[in-house]
């Protein structure tokens, strides 16, 4: 996860500034040596079974392993040289590990469908499967967290699901708290205190919503929390500056 946070704010810095036509604040030489570090270090860490954990020897976990391919695909879009085997690899066993996400954590599920979704590979029975749970998750009464509903949003955009997505944006519109010119989405983990945070959950409800409801006073409210968060050129963790 270290690795992963790492080096992704790198590679989003560097579409950003060259979509921009704003300078580098590192020279494409640098960058590509601290992408290639990174994406040597995460191959060495991926599985045997395609998937990657937290460590280089323990089991594959499928959060983390949509966390690196989410990464390796902003990193490819970005225009580094990934490893087609590597993703296809991950990408396998994500897609055998889904339907044991749908049982085990709905924010997980959420997210792997998401990255599958992303890579084109959420389809057939996994993708009825999704739809179902999404609109689950969108129903009145429904508990689905900011989180949560974000990554919905985001998979359900992405393979033309336009009712649900719209749902989505919705639905975090809702959820939003707004205070100062800022809004800001906010997802408690009990089991994680630690996880209790602003800035990720921020992040990726205004990803989503800048897919499928752009035009939203929430999104630059959203982009002033996120600057206010920051402390320094860093937030909390490094999971959240890559979020960011």
């Amino acid at each position: 996860e270290q690795t992963m946070s790492a080096f992704m704010p790198d590679v989003v810095a560097h579409r950003a500034f060259t979509h921009l036509g704003v300078a580098l604040p590192r020279s494409q030489a640098e960058l590509a040596r601290m992408v290639d570090s990174g994406l040597a270090r995460l191959y060495k860490y991926q599985h045997h079974d395609g998937g990657f954990g937290w460590w280089e020897f323990d089991q594959s976990d499928i959060w983390m392993t949509s966390y690196v391919l989410f990464g390796l695909g902003k990193a490819k879009e970005a225009g580094f040289d990934v490893s087609v085997q590597a993703i296809d690899r991950a990408l396998d066993y994500l897609a055998e590990s889904l339907a044991r996400a749908r049982k085990a954590d709905a924010r997980e599920y959420a997210f792997a469908s998401f990255v599958l979704a992303e890579h084109g590979r959420l389809e057939g029975a996994s993708l009825s499967e999704f739809v179902r749970f999404g609109r689950q998750s969108q129903a009145l009464g429904s508990v689905a967290d900011p989180l949560t509903t974000a990554y919905i949003t985001l998979a359900a955009s992405c393979v033309g699901q336009d009712r649900l997505a719209t749902a989505g944006a919705q639905r975090l519109s809702a959820m939003a708290a707004r205070h100062s010119g800022q809004a800001y989405w906010q997802t408690q983990d009990a089991a994680r205190w630690w996880r209790n945070e602003t800035a990720e959950s921020t992040a990726w409800a205004m990803m989503a919503l800048l897919r499928s409801d752009p035009t939203s006073s929430l999104v630059p409210e959203a982009a002033r929390h996120l600057a206010s968060a920051r402390t320094g050129s860093e937030w909390r963790s490094t999971r959240e500056s890559a979020a960011a």
